[in-house]
């Protein structure tokens, strides 16, 4: 069953329920995003557009943040594809 407290219907495109994964990383480190984005090595604009799910993410971009998360970005994204699939 999909865990609705994360997305709707309309969210299941996979850049989206990345995103939500990517703040809900952030958020549990209590880190801004300027702090993120300057650990992950990435601009600040860019980290926030990326949570937002307005753009598509590049492949090096995700594992940069995923880096500095210490995320496996395969794990994310196995875990992005079974939300969308449930």
């Amino acid at each position: 069953m999909r865990n609705t407290n994360l997305l709707d219907a309309d969210d299941l495109k996979p850049h989206k329920v990345v995103a939500v994964r990517l703040k809900k990383l952030r958020a549990d480190r209590e880190e801004s995003i300027f702090k993120a984005a300057i650990g992950a090595k990435i601009s600040p604009a860019t980290l926030k557009v990326l949570e937002s799910g307005e753009k598509d993410y590049r492949i090096v971009t995700l594992y940069k943040i995923c880096q500095y998360y210490n995320v496996d970005p395969c794990d994310l994204l196995r875990e992005a594809c079974k939300e969308i699939e449930s």
